[in-house]
């Protein structure tokens, strides 16, 4: 895959890897359209996720390293310039409130980077675990980390981990098998977890506890975005919808977008 960067030439557009809303909504825009390789500075032509800083620096994981480019040139951080990065083959990004990026590694490390530094903030202290696949930070310090193999908090303070499993239970608390994370999203005082199989919520007062939201049992979560309005807006691999206290709205097809790339949160 060969990285793309397509900016407006009116006005830029923000990259996001986690987007809070997504918003469908045609435009007639010109593009300045350039193609980035590692002729161009990238550590390899295959960025597993991006995003872009509120510094302005786009950011990229590859399975070459970390690379951030500036508007003109890529610097590129790999385990042989940059020691606290415990993995070359890197597959996640996610930036919080506070402007600190964090690094989801194909082994499920997670790096810290923050005012120009690198830490490592968790380490499998056993056979490297799967690549993690989504992040996201909460109000109380902990960082939820979804992954190939499960769901897991770290306090970035004291660095306690709370694993996650799914059991073989409809419904209740998880346990057991691992799961598949592939969307995280938060609403006020709940985190909802998007698996693939099924949607996940847990209530950040009592984040020991994750339970099953029944309105989407089995069904392969693809996306998940929240709104303005308190929505959580779904996208599974069967349908759109809105969820929002324990009730479900089916997106109308005729207000879905064809393409299945964004949500139309007007629509909802």
């Amino acid at each position: 895959m060969i990285i793309w960067l397509i900016m407006a030439s009116t006005y830029s557009l923000p990259v996001l890897s986690q987007p809070e809303v997504f918003q469908y909504t045609p435009f007639d825009i010109k593009y300045i359209e350039k193609t980035f390789t590692v002729a161009e500075g990238m550590p390899q032509n295959t960025a597993t996720s991006m995003i872009q800083s509120r510094d302005g620096y786009i950011w990229l994981t590859t399975f070459g390293g970390l690379a951030r480019y500036d508007g003109f040139k890529f610097k590129v951080f790999t385990t042989g310039n940059t020691p606290e990065l415990t993995n070359n083959r890197l597959t996640s990004l996610y930036e919080d409130k506070e402007g600190t990026i964090w690094i989801g590694s194909e082994d499920g490390d997670v790096i810290r980077y923050r005012n120009g530094v690198f830490d490592t903030i968790f380490k499998s202290p056993g056979p490297p675990e799967k690549a993690v696949t989504r992040m996201m930070k909460d109000n109380n310090g902990r960082l939820w980390v979804g992954s190939g193999n499960g769901l897991k908090w770290i306090d970035v303070h004291t660095a306690k981990v709370k694993r996650f499993y799914q059991s073989g239970n409809e419904s209740g608390s998880v346990s057991d098998v691992p799961i598949e994370v592939t969307a995280l999203a938060v609403i006020t005082n709940k985190i909802y977890v998007g698996t693939m199989s099924g949607l996940f919520v847990s209530d950040l007062s009592n984040a020991d506890t994750i339970l099953r939201v029944e309105a989407f049992a089995k069904e392969t979560i693809e996306l998940i975005a929240p709104t303005p309005e308190g929505k959580l807006l779904v996208r599974t691999e069967n349908f759109d919808a809105s969820y929002q206290d324990e009730k479900l709205s089916l997106v109308p097809e005729d207000k879905a977008d064809p393409d299945r790339q964004l949500l139309n949160a007007g629509d909802l």
